[in-house]
């Protein structure tokens, strides 16, 4: 069973296919979820805060071990892009979760680099999902966007995939976060690979290292 966590603003459509779906072909279940402040939660007034992300973790669970087809010994968890963010969270505030997987990182404490030094469009969308329209007041809520003192808590396997070019998250942050970490995890790199992992060489000829690999 997986919990699929997208993008930033993106949809949870996105990471299911109506046939020949990635997951179901292996025979795992999977929840793709709109979570606080993506897509149409924001309509339904449910904005980004680490609070919300926090409290997602065990409402989701919850709801998952009612469900009679659900091994709740096997709960895995699934984040892309800002999802790589809100994954974390959500893991190292749930405990029952078995292991996460996160992709095309965003994981800099603060965000400082892809709301103020990437694309305005990136800053203009989370203040809408965070529901922030004065700029000053959206600056001071993005200090508190932070792993630190979160991925402490996480005992389970964790996996993270970044590119090696990074311009939104810059690795530094990725590894300062591994390290933290005292559980099982592993982080590696695609080579030549900028934010969005899909498209290099390197990717998909399935090139991944490990950063202390020459």
């Amino acid at each position: 069973m997986v919990i699929a966590i997208p993008g930033m603003d993106s949809f949870k459509e996105v990471n299911v296919a109506l046939a020949n779906d990635r997951w179901m072909q292996r025979g795992v279940a999977v929840l793709s979820i709109d979570g606080p402040g993506q897509y149409e939660s924001p309509l339904l007034a449910v904005y980004v805060s680490m609070q919300n992300w926090i409290d997602a973790g065990p409402a989701v669970v919850d709801w998952l071990l009612r469900r009679p087809e659900i091994d709740g010994q096997k709960i895995g968890v699934s984040g892309a892009s800002f999802g790589s963010f809100f994954g974390t969270i959500l893991t190292a505030n749930e405990p029952r979760i078995s292991a996460t997987a996160v992709i095309s990182t965003c994981l800099e404490p603060g965000c400082h680099t892809i709301f103020e030094e990437a694309s305005p469009t990136f800053k203009k969308r989370f203040m809408w999902m965070s529901n922030y329209i004065d700029e000053a007041k959206f600056d001071e809520f993005a200090k508190t966007l932070t792993w630190e003192g979160h991925v402490e808590k996480i005992r389970k396997p964790y996996l993270v995939i970044a590119g090696e070019a990074d311009e939104l998250s810059p690795l530094e942050h990725t590894e300062r976060m591994v390290r933290t970490m005292s559980g099982p995890r592993q982080w590696s790199l695609i080579g030549s690979s900028r934010g969005s992992t899909a498209n290099p060489s390197a990717a998909n000829a399935g090139s991944l290292r490990r950063p202390d690999e020459s």
